[in-house]
């Protein structure tokens, strides 16, 4: 049952014990049990090998290990090596040493500290046994992190917040090793941290919950930071936030904007959007919406039903949610699922190679019986809804002359009027995977070519803004 809260207006809250949803399947298609002391799991998903099928790395933390699992193509996997890890609290994929194979970055907290580790790939989708140990905080200090291009020297780097504020910048070496500095102190009580382009400046910027608002610092392209301000304000009902943060496109004005969660208010989740400006500044919409009894600490958005607007996927202790977009910052709710115990680190990517997003979690009825689920999105064998006209008659009108694309495609513009233009291609999350132009083009008809050899297979949006006007248009990529 959905209400309108009698205290604020512009609040809605989400109670009930669970929806029908629109976009997944609500019966598992895959499951792999796991037997542990208290069901403490993380998943993220990353390609290990060479063949271009998603898969899984799992941290057990009651148990101590890693453990991956190789994907069929199908939203199945088998079981794989596992590693000695103890203490894990998060874990994150990325390419650390710009070998082409996805590596992992682990949080670890124990009684004595709590410390970053890199475990690298050793090209044949196995893992070196013996991490490197990236940086050792003092005990109960550790929020969140994020990987990104941070600094001016192209080699991944890790920004971490800790729980008194403190925000490191650890630059990469390119080896898997990192040099840490403390790069901003900020004022209260900070575990959520995302990184992105947020003044469109073409650097990474940060943006930090701190307890109530965000906190926005602005990259000066060097890895040093300018403080812009603190943005929303949130019903995080006080003690120590979870919070969680992504940066998307929620409407159709090219800056990236906000969805979040600072959880802890009472056992309640407030889930606020707020609109970029551009600048690094962002606008609060409402209505927020809460969830009662969820502890939700992840946020995504990606466009999960495919209809060209970005969406927003939650999860947390005790509970999924999906809250479709509307393309003006909005959401409206489409299930939430309220008989998921622990649902910890969800990971949400094409598990099935099908072109949709799908969702695997750790859950369970009991402490001690725990599996791995596997949701498959339906959203391609229902059919992608066709465009809608105002797509179609948008000038400037973009298109592409083959749908689905494989390694190439062309890229027809037809513009009324001379400008200058730029053509970005977007993957289904929202994220900006590569650019095709950028530069001025004349009035008239106009052919460019797409090169996508390097892009995995999925849905992909090309973007083109002008001076006075954007335009887009979707296709699917397949091998």
């Amino acid at each position: 049952m959905i209400r309108i809260h009698t205290l604020l207006p512009a609040m809605l809250v989400i109670a009930g014990s669970g929806l029908s949803s629109d976009v997944f399947k609500m019966q598992p298609s895959w499951t792999y049990h796991i037997s542990n002391q208290s069901g403490l799991a993380y998943i993220s998903s990353l390609c290990l090998d060479d063949d271009s099928i998603p898969d899984l790395i799992m941290g057990n933390r009651p148990e101590g290990y890693l453990k991956a699992f190789y994907g069929v193509g199908d939203g199945s996997f088998l079981p794989g090596e596992q590693y000695a890890f103890p203490d894990i609290r998060w874990i994150e994929t990325a390419d650390i040493n710009d070998d082409g194979y996805m590596d992992v970055v682990a949080r670890s907290s124990s009684n004595s500290a709590d410390s970053f580790y890199v475990f690298l790939n050793s090209e044949d989708g196995i893992f070196e046994s013996a991490p490197i140990t990236v940086h050792s905080y003092f005990p109960t200090m550790a929020g969140s992190f994020s990987i990104g291009y941070i600094d001016s020297d192209s080699i991944l780097d890790i920004v971490s917040v800790n729980k008194i504020g403190e925000i490191y910048l650890f630059s990469g070496s390119g080896d898997g090793s990192f040099t840490a500095q403390m790069i901003y102190q900020e004022t209260g009580n900070s575990t959520a941290l995302a990184l992105g382009d947020v003044d469109d400046d073409g650097d990474q910027d940060i943006v930090v919950m701190v307890y109530e608002q965000l906190s926005v610092l602005l990259n000066n392209g060097d890895g040093s930071f300018i403080w812009n301000g603190y943005y929303g304000f949130f019903y995080a009902g006080g003690g120590n936030t979870i919070g969680s943060i992504d940066l998307g496109y929620l409407n159709d004005d090219s800056f990236l904007d906000i969805a979040c969660c600072p959880s802890g208010a009472m056992g309640t989740n407030a889930l606020h959007t707020l609109l970029g400006q551009g600048d690094g500044s962002f606008v609060q919409i409402e209505p927020v919406w809460f969830v009662d009894g969820v502890a939700l600490t992840q946020t995504r958005i990606g466009d999960y039903d495919l209809d060209g607007n970005m969406d927003v996927f939650y999860s947390g202790n005790h509970g999924v949610l999906l809250m479709l977009g509307t393309g003006d910052g909005l959401i409206s709710l489409d299930f939430l699922d309220y008989l998921t115990p622990r649902a910890w680190q969800v990971t949400a990517s094409d598990l099935d190679l099908d072109g949709d997003i799908d969702f695997i979690q750790a859950t369970g009825d009991t402490p001690t019986s725990f599996q791995m689920e596997v949701f498959l999105n339906k959203t391609i064998q229902l059919g992608i809804e066709e465009e809608e006209e105002s797509f179609v008659d948008l000038i400037p009108i973009v298109s592409v002359t083959s749908n689905p694309v494989s390694e190439s495609t062309g890229v027809c513009l037809s513009l009324s009027e001379p400008s200058f233009c730029i053509l970005n291609v977007h993957n289904i999350h929202g994220r900006l995977v590569s650019q095709v132009f950028n530069g001025d083009l004349s009035e008239g008809n106009h052919q460019l070519t797409w090169n996508s050899s390097v892009l995995p297979a999925g849905c992909y949006t090309l973007v083109l803004d002008t001076q006075s006007e954007c335009s887009r248009v979707r296709c699917v990529k397949i091998d």
